[in-house]
C-alpha cells in the first residue's frame, strides 16, 4: 500500500532529469548520483503507481523510457563490438594463420550448433548466414547478461577490466563445456534429447580441458576474455 506522502521525493533524488540520471541535461553523473540512482528509480515507480488514477507525470515517463533506451543501446553496441572482434579473430587465426579455413567454413561451424556439422556444411551461403546471425545473437546475449547484472552490482563498473576478464573466463567455461556439448555441434549431430543424455555429455565435457590443443586453448581463452568480456565491460562503464 502506498502512503499518502509517497509523492515526496527521497532525499538526494533531486529533479527527475538530473537527480536520477545525471546525464540527460548534458551533465555527467557523479559517484554520489550513481549510488542514489536505485533509490530514484524505486521512487519513480512508486510515483507512477500513486498517480495511476490519472496520467503519470511526463517527466517520470520520459526518464524511465530514456533509461531503458540507454540500456538497450549499450547492449546492442557492446554485443556488436564483441561479436565483430571475435569473428574477425576467428577469420584470421583459423584462416591463413593456421587451419586455412575460409570464412564460410568458419560460419558453418557456428551454424552446426543448430543443424549438425554435415547439414551446416551442405547448406552453402544460407547456413553461413545462419552462423553469422547466431554468432552475433550469442554475443548480444552475453552483453545483455553483463549489462543487466551491472545495474544491480555497481562493482562491475568500478573494476571494469578485472570483472571483464573474470566474465570472459566464465563465458569460456559456459560455451566450451556446456553450450557446445549440448548442441547439435556434438559428434552425434543432434541436441541432447533427455536428462540422461545431458548428464552424459556434461560428464564427458568436464572430464578434460578443452580445447585439447594448447595454442587453441590459449586462443579461446584470449578471445573470450579480451575480445568479448573486455569490450562489453568497458562500453558498459563508458555509457553508464
Amino acid at each position: 500500500r502506498i502512503r499518502p506522502d509517497a509523492h515526496r521525493r527521497p532525499a538526494g533524488c533531486g529533479d527527475y532529469s538530473r537527480g536520477c540520471s545525471g546525464r540527460y541535461d548534458g551533465l555527467q553523473p557523479s559517484p554520489f548520483q550513481g549510488r542514489i540512482r536505485g533509490r530514484c528509480r524505486r521512487f519513480l515507480t512508486i510515483r507512477i503507481k500513486h498517480n495511476s488514477a490519472g496520467n503519470a507525470p511526463e517527466a517520470v515517463v520520459e526518464v524511465l523510457v530514456r533509461s531503458l533506451a540507454d540500456q538497450l543501446t549499450t547492449i546492442l553496441i557492446a554485443g556488436m563490438a564483441a561479436g565483430a572482434l571475435d569473428i574477425t579473430y576467428a577469420f584470421v587465426v583459423y584462416g591463413p594463420l593456421s587451419y586455412q579455413m575460409s570464412p564460410v567454413e568458419i560460419l558453418h561451424s557456428v551454424a552446426a550448433g543448430w543443424l549438425g556439422r554435415d547439414a551446416a556444411n551442405a547448406g552453402g551461403a544460407t547456413t553461413a548466414l545462419l552462423g553469422l546471425a547466431t554468432h552475433f545473437m550469442i554475443a548480444t546475449v552475453m552483453a545483455t547478461v553483463f549489462v543487466l547484472v551491472a545495474t544491480r552490482w555497481p562493482a562491475l563498473k568500478h573494476n571494469a577490466v578485472m570483472w571483464a576478464l573474470i566474465y570472459g573466463f566464465g563465458l569460456y567455461v559456459v560455451m566450451t563445456y556446456v553450450v557446445v556439448p549440448l548442441s547439435a555441434a556434438h559428434r552425434s549431430q543432434h541436441f541432447a534429447a533427455n536428462a540422461q543424455e545431458i548428464l552424459s555429455r556434461l560428464r564427458v565435457s568436464f572430464s578434460s580441458i578443452r580445447p585439447k590443443d594448447r595454442w587453441q586453448l590459449l586462443g579461446t581463452l584470449f578471445t573470450h576474455m579480451v575480445f568479448v568480456g573486455l569490450p562489453i565491460s568497458l562500453l558498459n562503464r563508458r555509457r553508464a
